[in-house]
Protein backbone atom coordinates (compact mmCIF):
# COMPACT_ATOMS: atom_id res chain seq x y z
CA UNK A 1 0.00 0.00 0.00
CA UNK A 2 1.51 3.18 -1.00
CA UNK A 3 0.55 6.32 1.02
CA UNK A 4 0.89 10.31 0.07
CA UNK A 5 0.96 12.47 2.76
CA UNK A 6 0.35 16.39 1.64
CA UNK A 7 1.68 19.38 3.03
CA UNK A 8 -0.45 21.29 5.77
CA UNK A 9 0.29 24.12 8.44
CA UNK A 10 -0.03 23.08 12.05
CA UNK A 11 -2.23 24.85 14.61
CA UNK A 12 -2.25 24.37 18.28
CA UNK A 13 -0.42 24.88 21.69
CA UNK A 14 2.36 22.86 23.53
CA UNK A 15 3.06 23.27 27.13
CA UNK A 16 6.28 21.61 28.05
CA UNK A 17 6.54 20.34 32.03
CA UNK A 18 8.42 22.85 34.42
CA UNK A 19 12.30 22.53 34.40
CA UNK A 20 14.26 23.20 37.70
CA UNK A 21 17.10 24.44 35.94
CA UNK A 22 15.26 26.96 34.12
CA UNK A 23 13.49 27.83 36.76
CA UNK A 24 16.47 28.62 38.65
CA UNK A 25 18.23 30.40 35.83
CA UNK A 26 15.06 32.71 35.26
CA UNK A 27 14.58 33.53 38.98
CA UNK A 28 18.33 34.72 39.17
CA UNK A 29 18.36 36.40 35.53
CA UNK A 30 14.83 38.39 36.79
CA UNK A 31 16.48 39.01 40.17
CA UNK A 32 19.03 40.63 38.19
CA UNK A 33 17.38 42.87 35.32
CA UNK A 34 16.01 45.99 35.79
CA UNK A 35 12.29 46.30 36.29
CA UNK A 36 9.89 43.52 36.40
CA UNK A 37 9.93 40.09 35.23
CA UNK A 38 7.60 37.23 34.82
CA UNK A 39 8.15 33.81 34.72
CA UNK A 40 5.40 31.34 33.87
CA UNK A 41 4.81 27.70 34.71
CA UNK A 42 7.92 28.03 37.16
CA UNK A 43 8.61 24.39 39.04
CA UNK A 44 7.66 24.64 42.21
CA UNK A 45 9.92 22.39 44.68
CA UNK A 46 12.00 22.87 47.89
CA UNK A 47 15.17 23.75 45.83
CA UNK A 48 13.31 26.45 43.71
CA UNK A 49 11.75 27.69 47.04
CA UNK A 50 15.26 28.10 48.36
CA UNK A 51 16.03 30.29 45.83
CA UNK A 52 12.84 32.58 46.44
CA UNK A 53 13.45 33.28 49.63
CA UNK A 54 17.81 34.07 48.91
CA UNK A 55 16.28 36.12 46.61
CA UNK A 56 13.84 37.76 48.51
CA UNK A 57 16.58 38.52 51.53
CA UNK A 58 18.70 40.33 48.67
CA UNK A 59 15.51 42.20 47.98
CA UNK A 60 14.35 41.12 45.15
CA UNK A 61 10.07 41.01 45.53
CA UNK A 62 8.34 37.57 44.39
CA UNK A 63 4.89 37.50 43.81
CA UNK A 64 2.21 35.40 42.00
CA UNK A 65 0.14 32.39 41.89
CA UNK A 66 2.74 29.84 42.77
CA UNK A 67 2.11 27.48 40.33
CA UNK A 68 1.29 29.53 36.88
CA UNK A 69 3.59 32.40 37.02
CA UNK A 70 5.58 34.73 39.23
CA UNK A 71 6.29 38.39 39.06
CA UNK A 72 9.80 39.45 40.16
CA UNK A 73 10.94 42.81 40.75
CA UNK A 74 14.75 42.65 40.09
CA UNK A 75 17.37 45.24 40.36
CA UNK A 76 16.93 45.77 43.81
CA UNK A 77 19.92 43.36 45.48
CA UNK A 78 20.99 44.62 48.82
CA UNK A 79 24.80 44.80 49.88
CA UNK A 80 25.48 42.17 52.47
Amino acid sequence: MKLKLEKSEIDGSIFPPPSKSLTHRALVCAGLAEGKSKIVSPLLCDDTEATCETLTRLGVTIVGDREDYWQVQGGRLEET
